[in-house]
């Protein structure tokens, strides 16, 4: 064993002499990254070079790609060889998991390194914000404005925001003329919205925060995920109860009601039948047994 063991930390010490020697830089399989004179070529395992005359060259553990210029111009290549960007970029940097910035004569956009068609976003702006929000949205910025991609690619808004925030789940605060907007899946709400309560609906709904509750100055309402006003802004409360308490000794159980109050008396919205309930009860409990909501065993 002792014999197998030194041979092969021999043979270890001697590849990495020669790889020292020749200028081979040990990267990941499949390719190699060798210098030759003054320019770098890369190759695959089976000593087909497949880029030459180049720069530098070196493998990219953010971006998983190897990184390549030649003309004094940025490129990108995969772990297996692929041209992923073409060497016309003055500048490429890493964003986030596989989507990287790319600059052209000043101007910027966002490629997807894992995959071919990779421009997300055209190289048309004059910055890119440095983090993806929400983990999908790419913020945008020309002549000092804001708009926003879907990562996928899509053009979600113009520039013409001030400042896009996220603010929590899936929701972004926008400023548009110092008027304040908030964007929920492909809508924007205009109303006055105080979104500091939130509403965590049962966990049927996967503890998703899908419902919201809105303020306005003639009261509050709900919207749902898509920006949708569900229940109208003018109640004076809302509510969501998972266990009613009836008693000591009794407790119901709500999966698909909203409850809201107004002077003084409850009523309730069926999240799956869209129906209301007006409020004509004194209390939630009341209401709860009024709908024979069922008995927690």
């Amino acid at each position: 064993m002792k014999k197998i063991f030194y041979s092969s930390l021999l043979i270890c010490i001697s590849y990495i002499a020669i790889s020292q020697e020749y200028g081979v830089m040990l990267v990941p399989d499949p390719l190699e990254i060798i210098r030759s004179d003054s320019s770098y070529v890369l190759r695959d395992m089976n000593n087909t070079i497949s880029f030459s005359q180049l720069d530098t060259a070196f493998f990219d553990k953010e971006m998983n790609v190897y990184v390549i210029k030649r003309n004094q111009k940025w490129g990108a290549v995969s772990e297996g060889g692929t041209e992923i960007l073409t060497c016309n970029h003055d500048t490429i940097t890493h964003l986030s998991n596989f989507y990287v910035k790319i600059c052209k004569n000043n101007q910027w956009g966002v490629a997807n390194t894992n995959r071919t068609n990779n421009i997300v976003v055209p190289i048309e702006y004059d910055s890119i914000y440095n983090k993806i929000l929400v983990n999908y949205y790419i913020v945008v910025e020309k002549d000092g404005l804001l708009g926003l991609y879907y990562d996928k690619g899509k053009k979600l808004l113009d520039c013409k925001y001030s400042s896009i925030i996220p603010i929590f789940y899936n929701i972004l605060e926008l400023k548009e003329n110092n008027k304040v907007k908030y964007y929920i899946n492909n809508s924007i709400i205009n109303d006055s919205i105080d979104f500091s309560q939130t509403m965590l609906i049962a966990n049927n709904y996967q503890n998703i925060k899908p419902y919201y509750v809105t303020i306005t100055v003639f009261g509050k309402g709900v919207i749902n995920k898509n920006g949708v006003q569900i229940i109208p802004a003018k109640y004076n409360q809302v509510a969501y109860k998972e266990k009613i308490q009836i008693s000591s000794k009794e407790t119901r159980s709500n999966t698909m009601y909203i409850f809201v109050e107004e002077h003084n008396a409850w009523g309730a919205y069926n999240i799956q039948t869209k129906e209301t309930i007006p409020c004509t009860y004194a209390s939630i409990e009341e209401l709860a047994v009024a709908l024979n909501f069922p008995k927690e065993k």
